[in-house]
């Protein structure tokens, strides 16, 4: 039911394929931006009408970008979403604001689940400890849905490390959001994997350490590269989470700002106030098999 006097956005049918979540990403930046910031805060409708199925890497952005228009004051409400979707997206969480700080014992609340939610990390420096607990039940979860071998749950926790631990140091963002989905527990079974903010982007965090960087596809560049903001050392584990993707045979997107990464190439959409907040990874991948050594790709 939409309600009255409310902006609508209608969500764009979803897509499969895995390359045709920046065009439903950049769809639904393009209805935001056409709300304008003179009508927020107010209430927004996000119609699902038209939706018959959830590509779990455009609900996790989507997630997250409702998570960032209701802290900007927003009212967001979800409506037109048919009951067999509306029973997937409660189950992973979509839209719901649950505090995972601590609160939530996820372990024990999804065990039995067929899907994992989408998670929410605090991504302050004062949080560690609260952060490291949520992330390693995160990580016994993953183990427990798709029967884990250390050394494969060891490549994925390395990628959510990297990412999750670059969000807490560049993005000045309060929350961060995971999101993981396996649909068999067969050896060459893909998995997904997105790890979001909505903070600074990578070109805020290098303009903010005094770096002469004018666009978010030169900065998106310089990150693939493992260019740091501290040291030649310290790259923004970017870099790496990239290689080892490649490494697997997968397919990886990154978007900062308004640049897009597909693995290959990177690109600027030049739409006015189309723009992701902050930045966001996707991963798509096979297990990885028992020749790979995480070891051989990050030294």
């Amino acid at each position: 039911m939409l309600h009255s006097g409310s902006a609508q956005i209608t969500i764009p049918p979803q897509a499969g394929e895995f390359g045709a979540t920046t065009r439903q990403v950049i769809a639904l930046l393009q209805c935001v931006a056409a709300i304008g910031p003179a009508h927020t805060p107010r209430a927004i409708d996000l119609d699902f009408s038209n939706v018959a199925f959830l590509n779990p890497f455009f609900v996790a952005p989507l997630h997250c970008l409702i998570h960032h228009l209701r802290s900007n004051g927003s009212e967001v409400n979800i409506v037109g979403i048919q009951p067999r979707l509306e029973s997937y997206a409660s189950i992973i969480g979509l839209g719901n604001m649950e505090d995972h700080f601590g609160s939530i014992d996820l372990q024990s609340k999804y065990l039995q689940k067929s899907y994992l939610p989408i998670v929410s990390f605090p991504a302050g420096s004062g949080s560690r400890q609260k952060r490291e607990k949520i992330l390693t039940d995160f990580s016994a979860l993953i183990e427990s849905k798709a029967a884990y071998r250390k050394k494969e749950l060891g490549v994925i926790q390395y990628i959510v490390e990297e990412i999750t631990d670059n969000i807490v140091q560049h993005s000045q963002t309060d929350f961060g959001f995971v999101f993981y989905q396996i649909f068999s527990s067969l050896h060459d079974s893909p998995f997904e994997l997105a790890v979001i903010d909505a903070g600074r982007s990578v070109l805020g965090s290098y303009q903010q350490a005094g770096m002469s960087i004018a666009s978010d596809a030169e900065a998106l560049r310089l990150a693939i590269r493992g260019n740091s903001t501290k040291s030649k050392e310290r790259g923004f584990g970017i870099s790496t989470s990239v290689e080892i993707v490649r490494q697997l045979g997968g397919e990886v997107i990154i978007i900062s700002g308004n640049a897009i990464f597909d693995g290959t190439d990177i690109t600027e959409v030049n739409i006015p106030g189309c723009r992701w907040p902050g930045t966001m990874l996707l991963i798509k991948a096979r297990r990885p098999p028992d020749s790979f050594n995480l070891i051989d790709h990050i030294g």
